[in-house]
């Protein structure tokens, strides 16, 4: 290949180089797709907390509709009676 100007000299110890960190660059690479995956569940797991979290407010805040529109009533009738 080198004689055929197909790869330079640096190109021939780019590639030993890489070839002896091999084992290394396998082991990172595993690592870092375990560390994909655990952050996609975290990120799955938060998901289901905020929608949780979001029926909460949601349902709350009806509640407070609810709360608000009896205490008005009850204000409105107080008023009257005043």
């Amino acid at each position: 290949m080198k004689h055929q100007k197909m790869m330079s000299e640096h190109h021939v110890v780019d590639a030993l180089r890489v070839g002896k960190e091999l084992p290394q660059l396998k082991d990172q690479f595993q690592l870092l797709v375990d560390e994909i995956n655990s952050l996609e569940y975290k990120k799955n797991s938060l998901r289901a907390v905020l929608s949780a979290l979001q029926n909460q407010i949601s349902k709350t805040r009806e509640s407070l509709k609810i709360y608000q529109s009896a205490l008005d009533d009850k204000i409105q009738k107080y008023s009257r009676v005043a």
